[in-house]
């Protein structure tokens, strides 16, 4: 929701790009629907600049549920930030594959945010609620990424945040 915001409030930018012909889609994943209600709530101020769908959603529907696929597909931007943290290596292999072959179309970019736990030290989520944290370095990512994503198909672009402590694996679709 945050990066919505911060997308549109630059309207500049969107009217006086290669945006303006095209329809501005934002597709809404989330298995907590209180999130997405108030996402979808606090995003209808921007109704008028582009259109937004909820999706309720696990990660385990957005892998293996093809009506989903029908509903994704051709995307031209699939953007997480925070969830690549609590996926095991191989749940989340699966859905960096998945959301590359399935859901993103030719040239589009699929775009993760993560934490690097080389430049900090993180409190234990598993301390105060029900969530492990997995903490992975680029190198890390870099390895994953070349394991269930087809380097052939892809060019992979990393880049850190003002802080150096989140990183960005920006992976576009080759045309």
């Amino acid at each position: 929701n945050r990066e919505i915001r911060e997308i549109m409030r630059d309207k500049e930018y969107i009217f006086n790009s290669k945006l303006a012909d095209k329809n501005i889609n934002f597709k809404l994943l989330d298995q907590d629907v209180e999130a997405l209600n108030f996402s979808m709530s606090d995003l209808k101020r921007f109704k008028h600049i582009a259109n937004f769908e909820a999706f309720d959603n696990t990660v385990m529907d957005i892998i293996t549920k093809d009506m989903i696929a029908q509903e994704l597909s051709n995307m031209d931007l699939i953007y997480t930030i925070g969830l690549a943290d609590y996926l095991p290596d191989r749940v989340l292999g699966r859905l960096l594959e998945k959301c590359f072959r399935t859901y993103l179309a030719k040239g589009g970019h699929l775009v993760i945010a993560h934490k690097d736990i080389s430049k900090y030290n993180p409190l234990p989520p598993n301390w105060f609620c029900d969530w492990n944290f997995y903490s992975r370095t680029q190198k890390d990512i870099e390895q994953l990424l070349s394991a269930y994503i087809d380097q052939k198909l892809a060019i992979t672009k990393y880049y850190r945040d003002e802080t150096g402590v989140i990183f960005f694996a920006d992976i576009k679709k080759k045309k």
